[in-house]
């Protein structure tokens, strides 16, 4: 089984040129970008992180959701 991180918040994908960091190719953007498109919810199990894609809508009622259960149990 592999391990995996989770990116969660703000971040930035481009390319790696020679010294410096370089723009994406038309080809990468494309990718990436259907690729991050939509939010992900990664839920614990019992074989470990599940990834689910979801729409914006369905991850803020998730966040709101899972933010008041936090609250209670203070």
């Amino acid at each position: 089984m592999e391990d995996y991180d989770v990116l969660s918040g703000d971040f930035f994908v481009c390319g790696l040129g020679e010294d410096d960091f370089t723009s994406l190719t038309d080809k990468q953007l494309r990718h990436y970008e259907k690729l991050f498109r939509d939010p992900e919810l990664f839920l614990p199990t019992p074989i470990g992180i599940m990834p689910m894609k979801c729409t914006p809508d369905q991850y803020k009622r998730m966040m709101q959701e899972c933010n008041a259960a936090n609250r209670e149990e203070r």
